[in-house]
């Protein structure tokens, strides 16, 4: 499979909640409502160093998530990428899809 990276948008968020869900129960653990809510504003907020993408296949469905934020480093001098979340969903496990 050869995903298709970009950026999640407004409009993307019906698609991945189920998959910010399916992260969650794997993880075991719930995120209360208003964090989501708060998280996905922040994703859209220019003034946010929060980011999420998406990994859509062929026929345009969201398959794959990974959120991060930037920050300082006390190591480094420019900012830093922290990946905090990344999910795949079982269907396209195992061909690339986390990779990309």
């Amino acid at each position: 499979m050869t995903a298709i990276l970009r950026p999640l948008e407004p409009s993307d968020r019906a698609a991945w909640e189920p998959l910010w869900e399916a992260y969650q129960r794997f993880y075991e653990v719930v995120i209360p409502l208003g964090t989501t809510a708060l998280t996905w504003a922040r994703f859209h907020d220019p003034d946010e160093p929060m980011h999420a993408l998406g990994a859509f296949d062929e026929d345009g469905r969201l398959v794959g998530i990974v959120h991060a934020v930037f920050h300082r480093s006390c190591w480094l001098p420019q900012w830093t990428c922290y990946l905090q979340d990344l999910y795949v969903d079982n269907s396209q496990r195992g061909l690339g899809t986390g990779a990309a």
